[in-house]
């Protein structure tokens, strides 16, 4: 008759498998962290970039051009006129995991005829 139970060594390699298995976990941890930190901080470069493009599309047609703005999401953008079309350039830095990262948003924008 077996007797009923686990043995140490099946024990022993149980436990080795569950540390490994929670050391791996715990040391992706800190990368979906970053991760999601910088999913965050593009998604409010895209927002700045949105809210610039709202008040470029404005004044692009009168006043092609280029401009910056500094912040937290530091902005530049270049606006150049295309027959009746504003081409606009911006630049979005801000930064992430100490190193500066920049996302380049292009729009167009259609000025109205004479």
């Amino acid at each position: 008759m077996r007797p009923r139970g686990f043995s140490l060594v099946e024990c022993l390699v149980a436990a080795t498998l569950l540390s490994g298995g929670l050391l791996s976990l715990t040391a992706s941890f800190g990368a979906v962290q970053r991760l999601a930190l910088l999913g965050r901080r593009t998604a409010g470069a895209a927002d700045v970039a949105a809210s610039r493009f709202d008040a470029l599309r404005t004044t692009a047609c009168a006043a092609p051009g280029s401009g910056a703005a500094p912040g937290v999401y530091a902005e530049q953008w270049t606006v150049v006129p295309a027959g009746r079309l504003r081409l606009a350039t911006l630049d979005v830095a801000f930064v992430h995991d100490h190193r500066l990262r920049t996302l380049r948003f292009q729009a167009d924008f259609r000025c109205p005829g004479p």
